[in-house]
């Protein structure tokens, strides 16, 4: 109802990753930058994720050297290094990354059981092992 609130394009774009429309995804993550007049690190990682598992690598590769290089000269969240690492396909990368979101006591990892860009990982043994440390970690 609102084109400028810029959250229902990032939703969106999640709920078509998530379907497997990655192009759609895309679509809705340039409409959010476009409409934010700037591209964060969020759109980049969730791009990263969009072309890498809907198997367009070569953007892919552009979005996370630009994620990388954001995050060596501010700080850039574990799990959105996580998202993008899962959506190349980098398994291990993404659970380093995701033990970092947990031990800098990132909110993220709070969402690993719901998440749907979590799927392509979840039936690893080390997303039980984390979501188990996670949860125990908090009582």
């Amino acid at each position: 109802m609102d084109s400028a609130f810029v959250t229902a394009y990032v939703g969106l774009g999640v709920t078509y990753a998530a379907a497997g429309n990655f192009t759609a995804a895309v679509r809705q993550f340039d409409e959010a930058a476009k409409r934010l007049k700037m591209d964060p690190p969020l759109l980049h990682a969730l791009r990263t994720y969009a072309y890498g598992r809907g198997g367009d690598h070569a953007p892919a590769r552009k979005h996370r050297q630009i994620l990388a290089a954001a995050a060596r000269t501010n700080y850039v969240p574990s799990e959105l290094i996580a998202v993008a690492d899962i959506g190349v396909g980098d398994y291990d990368a993404a659970f380093a990354a995701l033990n970092r979101a947990l031990q800098e006591g990132s909110g993220g990892v709070n969402y690993l059981r719901i998440d749907a860009l979590v799927d392509p990982i979840r039936n690893d043994t080390r997303c039980t092992v984390l979501i188990n440390r996670d949860f125990s970690e908090k009582r």
